[in-house]
């Protein structure tokens, strides 16, 4: 064994090479974490959330930005990854485009037509599990193109409340103004 490690290359390089992945490779290979959530699911999350809120569910945006940013002393809240600062960044600008157009899209939705589609295992990207809460519970291998949005009961339910609110307290300041 000893003439081996002494004499053989290959076992040398890959000697070396394991020693690299070891200590976790260079900086230019550094593996970005997925998400910040912890050993809770999305859905503990959510509950928790919820449980924090009066028992109200908060919307798919909310509850990614929970699992998927932390607040770091000195750098503010910062993004698992690359792809989860695109997915915030992106559904800002969507939320700033229905506000400017005035067209009023529950966050649900907007979230949903950032993200895109389930994958092929019925999950929405951020959301693992928990989009069922959100996006009602369709799973299965359907053809993307017949994927479509569909919010769960509970959610659209808050969706209509907060639409109602909405144009009753519209209502209530036209009156106020005659």
């Amino acid at each position: 064994m000893m003439r081996i490690v002494v004499t053989d290359l290959d076992y040398k390089k890959r000697t070396e090479q394991n020693k690299k992945n070891r200590r976790g490779g260079s900086m230019e290979n550094v593996v970005e974490p997925t998400y910040f959530q912890g050993s809770m699911s999305a859905v503990q999350h959510a509950k928790r959330m919820a449980a924090q809120n009066q028992g109200q569910l908060p919307n798919a945006h909310d509850l990614f930005l929970k699992t998927h940013f932390k607040k770091v002393p000195g750098k503010g809240q910062v993004a698992a990854n690359t792809k989860a600062k695109w997915i915030a960044e992106t559904y800002q600008k969507k939320l700033e485009e229905t506000r400017s157009q005035g067209i009023q899209k529950s966050p649900n939705e907007l979230y949903w037509e950032t993200v895109g589609e389930r994958n092929k295992k019925g999950r929405v990207k951020g959301l693992g599990q928990s989009a069922e809460l959100y996006y009602g519970n369709r799973m299965g291998r359907a053809s993307r193109s017949s994927q479509q949005y569909t919010l769960s009961v509970i959610p659209q339910m808050q969706d209509q409340m907060e639409h109602r609110v909405q144009a009753l307290q519209n209502q209530m300041e036209a009156e106020m103004q005659r």
